[in-house]
């Protein structure tokens, strides 16, 4: 049976166990040598380029939250060099509320004023994932209304509001 077993990982670290897991420093392209030794002490080596992909950047912004009108969720995930690390090609939301997506500028309404936890996941065409979480403060809008005078054609009419505003505190 095999006696031996040598993982060189291409970056000058190296191990010696059967099954092995590593983290690359740095993205790039590494050649991972695993020799094999049984126990003839007959020697087999097999060497494999392994390219190490970025991470992406989660970001996003978002509009003000009121309830019931939708809040505008806008992706601004980037990943450097996407020529050699793949495109940004998924996104899953989460509104913090028990709902998600998978859109990636979604529009969503509240139901209900609070502080909410939204967490954006970024995936890279390579499957290499980003998460940022921010808090959203959803408020109550204020209740547009107004009077007017009675409006005769030709005449001037006066409308003045009586809007109710709405505590800027939840």
């Amino acid at each position: 049976g095999i006696q031996q077993w040598i993982w060189d990982y291409g970056d000058g670290t190296s191990d010696t166990a059967q099954t092995v897991n590593h983290i690359y420093g740095s993205p790039g392209l590494y050649n991972v040598s695993f020799t094999v030794t049984d126990s003839n002490a007959c020697r087999n080596a097999a060497v494999k380029p392994v390219r190490v992909f970025e991470l992406p950047q989660a970001g996003f912004g978002f509009s003000t939250g009121c309830v019931g009108y939708g809040v505008a969720f806008t992706d601004s995930s980037t990943i450097l060099n996407p020529a050699d690390n793949g495109n940004i090609n998924s996104w899953y939301w989460d509104f913090g509320d028990g709902n998600d997506t998978t859109v990636q500028n979604p529009v969503y309404s509240y139901g209900a004023v609070g502080v909410y936890n939204i967490s954006l996941i970024a995936y890279s065409a390579f499957g290499c994932t980003d998460t940022i979480s921010r808090p959203i403060t959803v408020y109550v809008p204020p209740v547009a209304a107004f009077t007017r005078d009675t409006v005769c054609f030709g005449l001037l009419t006066q409308f003045q509001d009586i809007s109710v505003p709405m505590p800027a505190d939840i």
